[in-house]
């Protein structure tokens, strides 16, 4: 069994997405991805999810937020609950920025994180059925 993750879709007021910019050394790609990370014990994932923003972005998630999707990223091979969670709305963090945190962050146009997840340049599967979902989503 792996640690439970949590992982923050944020959006402003003009559709852009909060990304990090990083390189990541196991499999040896830089591209881009969302904000996440591990949810510690007790915690509920979608306050992990937004702690997680923040102290990778500066940006902490405000307002009402809302789980996207819960899902297993590999149900065949082990236990490994991932939950992606939305927000509309951020705030400057109250902290500095974890130093452990590779990644550079940036705000882009919704469309270019759906490009991104399309030519596979968006990294993780958080990221990935995060954007992928919210797309669903709004084209029902």
């Amino acid at each position: 069994m792996l640690p439970q993750v949590a992982v923050a879709l944020v959006l402003d007021a003009e559709d852009r997405v909060l990304v990090l910019r990083t390189h990541r050394h196991v499999v040896d790609r830089e591209g881009w991805e969302l904000p996440g990370g591990v949810v510690e014990p007790g915690e509920d994932p979608q306050e992990a999810a937004a702690r997680e923003a923040a102290e990778e972005t500066g940006r902490r998630p405000a307002g009402p937020g809302r789980t996207l999707v819960s899902f297993e990223p590999l149900p065949g091979m082990v236990v490994s609950p991932m939950s992606v969670h939305v927000w509309t709305d951020s705030e400057p963090g109250d902290r500095p920025l974890d130093p452990y945190e590779p990644g550079r962050a940036r705000w882009i146009p919704f469309a270019e994180a759906l490009r991104l997840a399309l030519t596979g340049e968006l990294l993780g599967s958080g990221s990935l059925v995060g954007v992928l979902a919210l797309q669903a989503e709004r084209t029902r």
